[in-house]
Parts: C-alpha cells; structure tokens; sequence
C-alpha cells in the first residue's frame, strides 16, 4: 500500500487537503484533518485497500476500496474480499462499522429483490458468491440508481445503513458514474 498527501481536486476546485491510501487500482482519499491509517491486515489475493478512521464516542469506522476487473469471470476474487471484510465480521464482539465502495461489476444482481438476472452475464456461481458475502458479512448495499448503462455495477455496502446518506450518483471520468457517500 502507499501513501501520499496532496490536495483532492474536483471540478476543477480544490476541496481540501488530502491523504491517499492506494493499493493496485484502488484509493481511498481521506481529509488530512480525519485520523485515519491503513489497515493492513484485512488485505487479502484481491483488489483491496482499508483505512480504519477513530470517530470520538464512537466506534472506529473501516472504509474499505474494491474494483473486480470484469473479465474475470471468477468468484475466487469474491471469495478473497470474504476472507478480508470475515475478519472484521466474524469477531465474537460487536458488529463494527464498514463502508466498502467499489466497482464490483456485478450487473446480474437486482439489488433490490436479491435476485440473479437470468440468463445471467457473468456465471451463476459467480452472481450467487457475491449475495453469500453480501448476506454472510451482515452488509446493506445502498446503491439504488445505475452507474453504467442501466446497470448498478459501483456499490456501496455497509454493515450500519444509519451511518450513510443516500449515495449521490454524479456524472464520472470514465464510463462510469461517480457515487458520492457522505457518512455520520
């Protein structure tokens, strides 16, 4: 994983002062005001970077970046984010807080019903791997509105719904739309 401060810039503006925390194609921004470090134990055979950030009174929040190339068609990768949000979730303590963005590139799911579009794009196994990690960590997936195409493939999933706004879903940079979540 790296590191690096610099200033995050969106539409052209400068929004503030910033640590990165990259690994692979995954970052994760945080304001360089916010108490935050990477946690390096979660990483796992897959595209994954974690920082925990200290919240006073509170429990410590686990912000985690994803993306699952799309033509892996594997649920091997699925298995390997299990084995890295697992070890946060299957403690005999209290549920923490997690937020875990990314591009899962799971556009067969309907989110809203938990169904497997049929026939499906990407394998069955693959589509029914991801509802298992989804349905085994205890995680609320909060994306209601397409992010390429007419499909939700940028999630953002969460062990406590009540710390998340409703994600905005913006134009992007790429193919994809950008989804803002703002939390607490």
């Amino acid at each position: 994983m790296h590191r690096a401060t610099d200033m995050a810039i969106l539409m052209g503006v400068c929004v503030c002062m910033c640590v990165f925390y990259m690994a692979n194609d995954v970052v994760i921004a945080v304001k360089d005001t916010i108490v935050a470090s990477p946690v390096m134990d979660l990483d796992s055979n897959c595209e994954i970077v974690w920082v925990r950030i200290e919240i006073a009174n509170s429990k410590p929040l686990y912000i985690g970046s994803f993306y699952r190339t799309p033509s892996k068609d594997d649920p091997e990768v699925i298995n390997n984010l299990h084995e890295s949000v697992a070890k946060l979730t299957s403690k005999d303590t209290a549920l923490p807080n997690i937020i875990l963005n990314g591009d899962f590139n799971t556009p067969d799911i309907n989110w809203e019903d938990l169904t497997v579009r049929n026939p499906p794009n990407y394998s069955r196994q693959l589509n029914d791997t991801m509802l298992d990690f989804v349905n085994a960590n205890f995680l609320s997936q909060m994306t209601d509105k397409p992010t390429r195409n007419d499909n939700i493939l940028d999630l953002v999933l969460t062990t406590n719904p009540d710390i998340i706004n409703e994600p905005t879903i913006q134009p992007g940079m790429s193919d994809h739309c950008a989804v803002i979540n703002l939390w607490y």
